[in-house]
C-alpha cells in the first residue's frame, strides 16, 4: 500500500487543515480509503480511513477527484 503515497499522510492532513486543495488532489487518500481500517493505525487514535474517505466524498463533489489507483472508487464514496 506504501507505494500508492504520494505525499506522507502528515503532509495531506495538514493540507485538511488549511483547507489546501493539496489534501483533495493526491493518490495517498485514495490509498487509504482503499485499505482496511485495521491495517492502519494511528498513534493518536485518529481514523485515517475515515478521514480518507471523507476526503474523497469532498473531492468528488469539488470535481477534484483522481482516479483511485486500481481504477475503482473508493469504498464509502459513491
Amino acid at each position: 500500500m506504501l507505494t500508492r503515497f504520494d505525499l506522507p499522510v502528515w503532509e495531506v492532513l495538514a493540507a485538511a487543515r488549511d483547507d489546501d486543495e493539496t489534501a483533495l488532489t493526491n493518490q495517498t487518500i485514495w490509498a487509504l480509503a482503499d485499505a482496511q481500517p485495521a491495517s492502519v493505525r494511528c498513534l493518536n487514535g485518529l481514523n485515517l480511513v475515515a478521514v480518507a474517505r471523507a476526503l474523497g466524498e469532498e473531492a468528488q463533489l469539488r470535481g477534484l477527484a483522481l482516479p483511485s489507483p486500481k481504477g475503482t472508487t473508493p469504498k464509502g464514496t459513491r
